[in-house]
């Protein structure tokens, strides 16, 4: 079986372009927050709600997979500590936290700057309240199929469209015999 040189290029190109896709894949990021109130408050019951928030992140590189900037309990560590005053904790949350939330488009209702703040205003109206989140990533296994599926899709497309195109050229007859030279003969 011959391969066809027009076909080349659309191969190439849908290969690279798999590659890419592949080197950057889909992800899906899952965090569970954690949020207790009135822990610290004697004789109320302390309400502990939890919340699963699923975000996607279109390319991030395989080779260096997302990781959360904080793991669940050094989160609830820090927020403890600064719904207790300490400034360097409160600090170090929000910078850990904030170029994590920030680089990754963490949503709204999971970022910790509106947690602090939130936070610390249930405190002062005495409803002493805590909030934390753990974050875990997988590839995104259906975005992916979908890519490759289409960059497939394409690729047949082209092919299609450019057999299409050179069916409708006229074609040249391949004379593979030998060459002859003619000579002409004169009279003179």
């Amino acid at each position: 079986m011959q391969f066809d040189r027009h076909r080349l290029p659309i191969v190439v190109g849908a290969l690279i372009i798999a590659l890419l896709v592949m080197l950057f894949p889909p992800w899906l990021a899952r965090a569970i927050r954690t949020t207790t109130r009135y822990a610290a408050v004697p004789g109320v019951v302390p309400v502990t709600v939890i919340d699963t928030v699923v975000w996607s992140l279109s390319f991030e590189p395989l080779y260096a997979p997302p990781r959360p900037a904080l793991d669940g309990e050094r989160m609830r560590t820090l927020a403890s500590r600064s719904l207790q005053g300490d400034t360097s904790a409160r600090a170090e949350l929000r910078r850990e936290t904030g170029t994590f939330e920030q680089r990754f488009g963490a949503p709204e209702v999971l970022r910790t700057t509106g947690e602090l703040w939130r936070d610390s205003v249930l405190a002062v109206a005495g409803i002493p309240s805590l909030s934390s989140y753990s974050v875990t990533f997988a590839l995104d296994d259906r975005r992916l199929a979908m890519r490759l599926a289409a960059i497939a899709a394409i690729a047949l497309l082209l092919d299609y469209r450019r057999r299409g195109l050179l069916s409708t050229r006229p074609r040249r007859p391949a004379d593979r015999s030998i060459p002859q030279r003619s000579t002409r003969i004169t009279d003179s």
